[in-house]
């Protein structure tokens, strides 16, 4: 696994950027939830965010998303969605907006 860095402020094109990819597919619940919640080992890419944020009290959240090339999306490690097609081609735009923006991140 590489981890790469993006930060995004407020209002920023590269947040709206990011969320247009996502938003430019439908997702529907997936039963699959109900026997496995292991999208990391379907044989293919999978990102893995963790999204943190301040609430309006200032307070730093984090946030757990993980999208596989097959099209699924655990939420929150509980719940699981699935895209409604073009599952391939949101993942590759997902992927090549990812390598532009992010920065990668020396392990230590």
């Amino acid at each position: 696994m590489t981890p790469y860095l993006i930060e995004f402020e407020d209002q920023n094109a590269e947040l709206n950027q990011w969320m247009s990819i996502l938003d430019s597919v439908s997702y529907t619940r997936s039963p699959r939830a109900f026997f496995s919640k292991n999208i990391r080992n379907d044989g293919g890419p999978t990102f893995a965010f963790i999204i943190f944020y301040r609430d309006r009290d200032g307070e730093i959240n984090d946030y757990f998303l993980d999208i596989n090339q097959k099209g699924y999306v655990l939420r929150g490690g509980k719940k699981i969605y699935k895209m409604v097609d073009r599952e391939a081609e949101v993942f590759d735009q997902l992927s090549t907006w990812l390598f532009e923006k992010a920065v990668r991140m020396p392990v230590t």
